[in-house]
């Protein structure tokens, strides 16, 4: 069943961000003619803003490292809209009405996703369609990554900030911020008390510093050689 759940206050000069809310449920996971038409498909949309906004992020051009700048973006757009579908399967996602950002995220329970899932979401497909080397690069770096969060989160509790972008034409204007604080005030509603994410940019770490998280661990990815930062926030409950 899909939810659309608009926000609850409007902040000035801020994009609308259109939820789709996701929960697993048998009797229309498949069947696209349950999706709002005004929506077209989301799935898409959300995957091509994503392809957009990581064209040249570190880990991107490593693992599609000699092809050309077109080619990276093609392929980048097939990868997110699987990423996107296996969120829209067993997490959640938003996209602002410019359709210029975008977020998806994941609960503690399906992290990873594990083979089931990503066949049931075609992610498997994935080194048919945009090669195996490159494909097999990213898992090398991606399994360090995740690995030292697992070793740290509390499973129960978490909610990981799977992938969130900003077309560089729109940044600097808050809607990361926006993305992220919806996101987890959604997370916070299905009883997730923790936030992870990871990214590759420092600069992308003075961000989030201002969004309340905390460096966990920095280290330099054996597979890639990129430095890789993981960064967790703690909801603290209010004094009563």
């Amino acid at each position: 069943m899909i939810r659309l759940v608009s926000p609850n206050k409007v902040v000035a000069h801020a994009p609308i961000i259109r939820w789709i809310i996701l929960q697993i449920d048998s009797t229309c996971a498949h069947h696209p003619n349950n999706m709002p038409s005004a929506y077209n498909n989301p799935t898409d949309v959300v995957g091509d803003v994503l392809a957009a906004a990581f064209l040249h992020y570190p880990v991107m051009d490593f693992a599609f490292q000699g092809e050309s700048e077109a080619e990276q973006a093609r392929k980048l757009q097939i990868m997110f809209r699987f990423c996107a579908n296996a969120a829209r399967l067993y997490g959640g996602s938003a996209f602002t009405e410019e359709k210029d950002g975008a977020l998806l995220w994941l609960p503690g329970s399906k992290v990873p996703l594990g083979l089931w899932r990503e066949l049931r979401a075609g992610v498997a497909a994935l080194p048919f369609q945009i090669g195996l080397r490159q494909v097999c690069r990213l898992m090398a770096h991606d399994v360090d990554v995740m690995q030292n969060i697992l070793d740290r989160a509390n499973m129960k509790q978490m909610g990981l900030i799977w992938l969130v972008g900003v077309e560089p034409t729109s940044q600097g204007k808050g809607y990361c911020r926006i993305l992220m604080e919806r996101a987890m005030t959604e997370m916070r509603t299905q009883g997730m008390t923790e936030f992870w994410l990871t990214t590759n940019t420092e600069s992308n770490v003075k961000i989030y510093e201002r969004l309340g998280f905390h460096v966990m661990d920095e280290r330099v990815i054996k597979s890639s050689g990129l430095t890789d930062w993981v960064m967790r926030k703690l909801d603290v409950p209010e004094a009563r």
